[in-house]
């Protein structure tokens, strides 16, 4: 994690070069972000806490609307791919899962935003290759910090930084997943699309 802070820090040292443009009410974004996290990570199954090891891969396509110069509101279908394994086991326990998410932003100054989304979803591939009917109510929430690199007028490179929880229900056995205190780096590229003069 140091390491990402550190580059994330480099990345808005560079930053100066293009001025983020003054008139952004009524543009579009279109893009995405990307990003990759491992580690070890507690799973709160509401009866037991399990701990596993842990590789995620996640993309989210972004569309977005300025609704002012410093707003704009969007929605983005964020997928993620685990590969788990509980401590002490050699088998890895894999699943998807797939959002669809709303989310506003805002730039309190120039470049510098702040970001909140929510998103529901499902999840395939269930722990320990259960049924996909095996849990529902899959919800997502995050918010997060990033800058705006603008490359030029309608061309934008961005790192963020994230908090995550992500909660979901077995519905054969009422337990309820929750994975908390999760922070990872994510990299986007934007597009702006009929920026209004």
């Amino acid at each position: 994690m140091k390491t990402f802070i550190t580059l994330l820090l480099f990345i808005v040292s560079l930053s100066h070069t293009y001025s983020q443009p003054e008139d952004l009410k009524g543009s579009f974004l279109l893009g995405g972000s990307a990003s990759f996290d491992y580690g070890k990570r507690k799973i709160d199954s509401g009866t037991e806490i399990s701990f596993y090891n842990f590789i995620e891969l996640s993309y989210d396509p972004t569309i977005a609307y300025f609704i002012s110069n410093k707003i704009n509101v969007g929605v983005s279908i964020s997928s993620y791919q685990y590969f788990l394994r509980p401590f002490g086991e050699t088998t890895d326990y894999n699943h998807s899962e797939i959002y669809l998410s709303g989310f506003i932003r805002y730039y309190p100054v120039t470049k510098l935003f702040f970001n909140t989304d929510i998103g529901i979803g499902t999840v395939i591939d269930h722990f320990k290759k259960a049924d996909k009917k095996d849990a529902n109510k899959p919800i997502l929430g995050r918010v997060g910090i990033g800058y705006s690199w603008f490359i030029n007028d309608h061309v934008i490179f961005e790192p963020k930084l994230h908090y995550a929880y992500l909660k979901y229900e077995n519905i054969n056995t009422g337990n309820v997943f929750k994975i908390e205190n999760k922070v990872n780096f994510a990299l986007s590229i934007m597009f702006i699309l009929n920026k209004s003069k």
